[in-house]
């Protein structure tokens, strides 16, 4: 439905069929008649055939590119009248995509016209100044069309006036400024704000953007509607020149070098971040306005004011080094250039080079050190070839470094017995760029061979290119001949072990089958012996007698045999160990019985359990073998008067094993001597014993990954401890055992 607005109006035009549709409002405004409607696309005596024709191209353009037109139009009523309207063409499209209606909104301007072409007359009466400026001079009208150029448009951007007045202002204004354009002038004309002055881009003609600053006024001439008049500036060079001042600073403030600028009082005036940071500060406000001489040690200023300044004055330049301070008080050393300015003011640019006065200050000590070292040194290019050679490297080798210099070390030190697989290493070490450790046999100058333990490191520059490599080689010609005859005597030793642990099994085999079968003839006599009434009584008494002392006699010599066999296996590492869980309580206990048993019941002893018992994971026939030799001592060196006394103790990481006896006890200053192989102490020389039980205890408990002391008290008695760690068993029983 067509609307009716005071001032306002719409019509359509159907394309299909040349027909229009209009609302009251139009009626009025071209005074006619309802029902008589007037085809302003051809020559009509409303229009001038300018205007006509204009108006045919904007409905064509509007059919051609289905975009909304405007423009403003002048025409003769019938009245005699003449009117001003605003026109906006708008596409409607139907459904197959073609404009299927133009609408046209009409708004009439003719008063407002009036009053503004008055005021541009009265402007344009000083036109031929306003042509002269180097701003652009413009009105626009209450919705923003130019209504007034001066020539400077043309002369700045290309266009005519004639291709611009009637225009919205915004056709000019560069896409991305567009928004805030139409922000500013809509504050103007709608908002109730006066003026704005801000900057945008115009496209000129040639496509060209041209920053302006741009200033507008809205003023009011006592009619609703409100007119804009203004100036453009064009402000492209220094936008442009602010651009590289800004790249420029955001390039000095991001640099890795510090930059100050000092006044001519020389006071710091300007520090980018860099140089605030060098000299361990925070913020510039920490320096701005002091002095260099801030952040310089006292004998520092005496120098630069002696050396450096005077250069710096009659030259206006000087580059350097100088020694700064912190503010945490440490020393920074620097590589400096400064540079005068007009105003008598300096700058200074400055790169922290501590760590290459300390690598220097280093490799001077290092080549102090190399020329001094009684190693051998070497110096390679990246190519591995020689470039110098310490004094040991002639000393040591007889070459000088003219018979070397540039050749490879791999072709110098030649010789019959070389390892070609480790020169061959060497070279490819070298030629990666990779570190190189090892030993080779080389041959000095005169042909004499020599063992050098080398250790080749490649040294690259701050890029990571390769420029050189070190050398530096020991002669172990000495320690490589002894290694030789120490691998000698070891096999020596091997062979003589392997004879000792042969002996070892054969004696044991021909020593334990003689006294089983003495030990099987003298149960057979004996067994006879009273079987047999015809021989005497005394006889039998005799017989029992000497048959017991046998037969401790042939005991004795077993325990020997089985200890010294114990020894062999371990000798030969051929003692496994096994370890099951057991209950140590119920294995202690049968060592026990079986120890009582082997003495017919003479000698017992007294078994303690403390803490709450827990199964261990040991391997029991080794275990067997720690607890006999243990109770075999006690029994031995027991007195008559008290019973050897077995305390199993459960701690919580560990079990201690305790076997007490009540004897003789050990001298204080042999004790540490009791686990040496053979040894006995000096106050058991009445008393059977080789001095091979303690050692088999000792390397079975170390077997466990336990250890095992004594506490004695000479003529008190001793006490042996061996302490076993607990291993973590998986559902482990926490009941006595």
């Amino acid at each position: 439905m067509l609307r009716d607005v005071f001032m306002f109006g719409d019509w359509e035009y159907y394309p299909t069929t040349g027909e229009t549709n209009w609302s009251e409002f139009i009626y009025h405004f071209y005074e006619v008649d309802d029902g008589q409607k007037i085809n302003f696309f051809k020559p009509n005596t409303y229009y001038t055939l300018d205007d006509t024709f204009r108006m045919g191209n904007m409905l064509e353009k509007v059919l051609q590119s289905k975009q909304t037109v405007e423009g403003i139009f002048q025409l003769h009523l019938p009245s005699g009248r003449t009117a001003i309207h605003h026109s906006i063409f708008q596409p409607i499209l139907g459904t197959n995509g073609d404009v299927e209606i133009v609408h046209i909104a009409l708004q009439d301007i003719t008063s407002q016209s009036k009053l503004k072409h008055e005021h541009v007359a009265a402007f344009s009466a000083s036109s031929d100044f306003i042509d002269q400026l180097h701003e652009i001079v413009f009105q626009l009208d209450e919705l923003g069309n130019i209504i007034f150029l001066n020539a400077t448009w043309e002369n700045m951007l290309g266009f005519s006036r004639d291709e611009t007045l009637g225009r919205p202002l915004k056709a000019w204004v560069h896409s991305a400024d567009m928004e805030r354009f139409i922000d500013r002038t809509d504050s103007l004309i709608k908002n109730g704000e006066k003026e704005f002055e801000e900057e945008f881009r115009i496209v000129s003609k040639t496509g060209q953007s041209i920053w302006m600053l741009i200033r507008a006024t809205k003023y009011d001439q006592g009619f609703s509607t409100a007119c804009i008049a203004g100036t453009m500036l064009d402000i492209t060079e220094k936008k442009s020149s602010n651009s590289i001042l800004f790249q420029q600073r955001i390039a000095i403030e991001n640099s890795r070098e510090g930059i100050a600028v000092m006044s001519a009082d020389s006071q710091y005036t300007y520090l980018n971040k860099a140089h605030v940071e060098l000299f361990g500060y925070e913020d510039d406000k920490e320096l701005l306005g002091q002095s260099w001489t801030y952040i310089y040690p006292p004998d520092e200023i005496d120098r630069i004011a002696n050396e450096v300044f005077p250069e710096f004055l009659e030259k206006g330049f000087y580059r350097g080094k100088t020694k700064g301070v912190k503010k945490d008080g440490s020393f920074l050393f620097q590589d400096i250039c400064l540079t005068t300015l007009p105003d008598g003011g300096l700058i200074c640019i400055t790169r922290d080079i501590s760590d290459v006065v300390k690598k220097n200050e280093e490799l001077q000590r290092l080549a102090i050190v190399a020329e001094k070292t009684n190693s051998v040194v070497i110096i390679c290019d990246a190519k591995g070839c020689v470039e110098w050679v310490n004094d040991s490297f002639t000393e040591i080798t007889g070459y000088t470094l003219e018979d070397v210099f540039g050749k490879r070390p791999d072709q110098i030190f030649l010789g019959p017995e070389r390892d070609e697989n480790v020169v061959q290493s060497i070279v490819s070490s070298i030629i990666k760029g990779e570190n190189f450790k090892g030993e080779i046999l080389s041959y000095k100058k005169d042909g004499t061979p020599i063992w050098l333990l080398i250790d080749v490191t490649p040294i690259f520059d701050e890029r990571g290119k390769l420029v050189q490599f070190v050398s530096v080689e020991t002669d172990i010609t000495l320690l490589k001949n002894a290694e030789k005859d120490t691998l000698a005597a070891l096999e020596k030793e091997r062979e003589l072990n392997q004879f000792k642990s042969h002996f070892i099994n054969l004696a044991s085999h021909e020593f334990r089958t003689p006294l089983a079968t003495i030990q099987s003839s003298m149960d057979i006599l004996n067994l006879r012996l009273f079987q047999d009434d015809s021989i005497p009584e005394l006889m039998q008494v005799a017989f029992s007698k000497h048959h017991n002392r046998i037969e401790q006699e042939i005991k004795w010599m077993t325990e020997v045999m089985n200890n010294i066999l114990i020894l062999g296996k371990m000798d030969a590492g051929r003692m496994n160990f096994r370890p099951e869980i057991i209950c140590m309580n119920e294995l202690i206990r049968d060592v026990i019985h079986d120890k009582e048993s082997l003495s017919d019941g003479r000698h017992s002893f007294v078994m303690n359990i403390t803490g709450e018992c827990y199964y261990m994971h040991v391997d029991p026939r080794l275990l067997r073998h720690i607890v006999m030799n243990l109770l075999s001592n006690a029994q031995k060196y027991s007195s008559a008067n008290r019973l050897p006394e077995v305390t199993v103790e459960y701690l919580h990481e560990e079990v201690n094993i305790r076997v007490k006896d009540f004897g003789i006890g050990i001298p204080a200053d042999e004790i540490q001597h009791l686990f040496t192989s053979f040894y006995r102490a000096s106050n058991t020389e009445n008393i059977q014993g080789t001095g091979l039980g303690l050692v088999i205890v000792k390397q079975l408990v170390d077997m466990h990954g336990g250890s095992v002391h004594v506490e004695s008290t000479f003529g008190s008695g001793s006490e042996f401890i061996v302490n076993l760690p607990k291993q973590h068993i998986q559902n482990e029983e926490s009941t006595s055992c």
